[in-house]
């Protein structure tokens, strides 16, 4: 067992002994849920049974289910733990380039168009991006005494001002039309290139909303970034959503909205963290104050 990652779940790389590898996940028990667990099972099978988007499998356990529970018995803290698959390839993130643009442009449109045929039962209620904050009991600390030493009065300002009007434009995105299952967190380093192929990982993060906003929060990421223009990553990426969904309408307002949604939560969110948050705060600041200007 190898440690990877520590950001809000924990992953590990597992080989068992004949060699095969898996990603061995411990959820967070802050940002998400056994009901958030029980939709990403269900999504990834229909995902599984459609054979049309190459995603990291999940592996259910001796009881036939998605995740297990472990209870400590020192701590007695609860942990939920799901295995899956490896899935081969190296991280999007500095290994992008036209095709592969494409080709997870591509690989979102199926994803989506999966995703929209998939019912849930009643008793189950998927987090809705109808709002800036909606992870389930996320706390907003960007205005809290603690923080005084980490953001400036100008800062606190400028999310005053932007928070509302974003929840208003959120809301009415959101009941534009049947909102329908997303992956929630489309960033590059939940994407694997191989070859040709795109996998996508980590649906841990799934939401209702509409499928601008997957893509909105994809291209979020090339934002003033250092080697690609966001003109270049946006236009390919559309240009292959639209091979697998020839009828999408993606309006460039929605997308800067979207966008600045996803980076206001952010800077709220990076705020709890010990040692990122400088970096990305001066990035997000001048993002919210080109959006306001």
């Amino acid at each position: 067992v190898e440690f990877l990652a520590n950001h809000t779940s924990t992953i590990y790389k597992a080989i068992d002994t004949t060699g095969k590898q898996y990603a061995l996940k411990i959820y967070d028990n802050v940002s998400s849920s056994i009901d958030d667990n029980r939709i990403e099972v269900i999504l990834l099978k229909g995902i599984k049974e459609s054979g049309t988007c190459r995603v990291a499998e999940l592996i259910e356990n001796k009881e036939g289910q998605g995740f297990s529970i472990h209870k400590d018995e020192v701590s007695d803290t609860v942990y939920r733990i799901g295995l899956f698959k490896w899935l081969e390839g190296v991280d999007f993130y500095s290994n992008e380039s036209k095709d592969a643009f494409i080709n997870l442009g591509k690989q979102i449109g199926n994803l989506h168009s999966v995703a929209k045929n998939i019912k849930l039962a009643s008793d189950l209620q998927p987090k809705k991006w109808n709002k800036v904050f909606y992870f389930r009991d996320e706390a907003v600390v960007y205005k809290e005494a603690q923080q005084k030493g980490k953001v400036s009065a100008e800062f606190v300002d400028l999310m005053d001002a932007v928070i509302p009007e974003l929840n208003s434009k959120l809301k009415k995105l959101y009941e534009s039309k049947a909102p329908q299952l997303l992956h929630g967190d489309l960033n590059p380093w939940n994407i694997k290139i191989n070859g040709n192929e795109i996998g996508v990982l980590d649906f841990e993060d799934v939401v209702l909303g509409q499928p601008i906003q997957d893509l909105a929060i994809f291209l979020h990421e090339y934002q003033n970034h250092e080697a690609f223009s966001y003109q270049f990553v946006k236009d390919y990426v559309l240009e292959g959503y639209h091979v697998t969904n020839p009828n999408a309408q993606i309006e460039e307002a929605n997308l800067e909205f979207l966008m600045m949604a996803r980076n206001v939560n952010l800077l709220n969110y990076v705020l709890t963290l010990d040692k990122e948050y400088p970096k990305f705060l001066a990035r997000g600041l001048a993002l919210l104050k080109a959006y306001l200007s």
